[in-house]
């Protein structure tokens, strides 16, 4: 499955084409390396109210030249993922 994101200096949208679910989130960046992502709206996702307001904690672990790799973790998820930039 693959996700498209884009993100600003205070807000993220990802894209899920598998099953259309569209994520807005706040980004708080902590430091050069570290962000807390809020869910602000979900659009096309039924339980979408028992996830606003959910954080997901972001720590950038690795920079490549056009990717990095981080370390996710919330109330339901603790992983590391890479993610790459395209232009």
């Amino acid at each position: 499955m693959e996700t498209t994101i884009i993100r600003t200096d205070s807000t993220q949208i990802e894209f899920n084409d598998y099953d259309d679910i569209k994520i807005v989130s706040k980004v708080n960046w902590i430091s050069d390396c570290e962000f807390i992502l809020t869910y602000k709206d979900i659009l096309n996702y039924s339980n979408k109210e028992n996830l606003i307001g959910e954080k997901i904690n972001v720590k950038i672990l690795e920079s490549k030249e056009h990717s990095y790799v981080c370390h996710v973790k919330s109330s339901t998820l603790d992983s590391k993922i890479e993610i790459t930039k395209i232009e």
